[in-house]
Parts: C-alpha cells; structure tokens; sequence
C-alpha cells in the first residue's frame, strides 16, 4: 500500500511539474524585387494561386547529396510558400505594366489571359562544395478562352547559404524569390510586347449628314 502511495505521489508530481516548451521560430519571405517597366498591352491578366510539391509546407526543409529530405524542427516559414510567391509575382508583374490589369484572378472579371505554376524545390541542399537555397518553379501563361500560350518558363535558383542553419536558409531563399519573381515578371513582359494592340476602331458616316 505504502509502495502505491508513493507512485501515485511520484505520478502526480511529474504531471503537474512545468514542461519545457520550445519556442517555433518563423521566417518571412518578403524580398525587394526589381522589374522593368514596359510599353502596355491592351490585355489583362489573372494570376491564380501557385501549386508546391507535397514534400513542403511551412516546416523548413534540408536535402543532401543523397536526396535524402528531412526538416528543421520547430523552425517555419511565416507564410505558406506557394502563398508568398504568388503575391510576389502579382506585384512584380504589375510593376512591369505589361498589361492593362492584372491581379489575382479570382476577383477579376474574365481576364484574357491566367498565370498558373507550381514550386518544385523549396529546400536547403548540402553538397560537397557548400550548401545552398534551392528553389525551383514551372510557370505558364495561356490565354483565358484557348489553348494558345503567351509564356512559359522553368525557373531555377541557387544562392549560397553561409551555413547549414534555418537562419542561413532563409537569408538566402529570399534572395532566390527574389531572383525568380524579377526573372519571371521580366520575361513575361517581354513576351507580352507580342500582344497585338486594339484596333482602332473607324469612324462610321452616316450618309444622311452629307450635304
């Protein structure tokens, strides 16, 4: 009985002893980016939401040589980043004023043309040579009401990490969405020059006000 006693004792005083919390750090993902702006097209895009392979969400994720992928611990991004991005390339795409609107499609009335992707590599990698942010994003543009496409592109990114740590990593995959977003809004306003302007419409005479 005295035995009992004392577990039942020993139990109640590790439930209500405090536990140890560690604290989840988060990362934002909100770089500067530089565009060029260009002539205007009579068009308007929609940018729908960017897909990401199933291996990432908000955890941090690290690669080797191997393709071995695991993930910090507690340690997040502060955004989804297929979330981050998407805006990323809404504004920088509007900063080119390649089209006569664009934004998110999902409030725009039957835009001409739709900007759909998805993020392949959103990881730290380690290699023999250092350690780098990977990041790796398919892009296309297509008209809204065909198959014709505007624009595509594969678009990969390496920027050295200064060392294996969440920190590092997110130091530099800002740098890489930043390079991605400027390479993608940039390339597709130039494609966008293709567009052909309106017509201008001709003035119609009505026979009636000749003299």
């Amino acid at each position: 009985m005295k035995r009992l006693t004392l577990l039942v004792l020993l139990t109640a005083a590790g439930c209500l002893s405090p536990r140890e919390i560690t604290p989840v750090h988060r990362y934002l993902l909100q770089p500067a980016v530089s565009v060029q702006a260009v002539s205007t097209s009579p068009k308007t895009l929609g940018v729908r939401p960017l897909e990401i392979a199933a291996s990432y969400d908000t955890t941090l994720a690290h690669a080797d040589s191997s393709l071995h992928l695991a993930y910090w611990p507690n340690e997040e991004w502060a955004e989804r980043p297929a979330v981050a991005l998407t805006r990323l390339l809404q504004d920088a795409i509007g900063a080119t004023k390649a089209f006569q609107d664009s934004g998110n499609a999902a409030v725009m009335a039957r835009p001409d043309y739709y900007l759909t992707g998805t993020i392949r590599k959103f990881h730290a990698r380690q290699m023999e040579s250092g350690q780098v942010a990977e990041i790796e994003v398919l892009l296309e543009v297509r008209e809204a009401r065909g198959a014709a496409r505007l624009w595509d592109a594969l678009l990969h990114e390496e920027v050295p990490m200064d060392d294996f740590t969440p920190a590092a990593l997110a130091s530099a995959m800002n740098q890489a969405l930043a390079s991605v977003a400027s390479k993608a809004a940039n390339g597709l306003a130039e494609a966008a020059q293709s567009i052909p302007a309106a017509a201008t419409p001709v003035p119609t005479i009505d026979p009636a006000s000749q003299p």
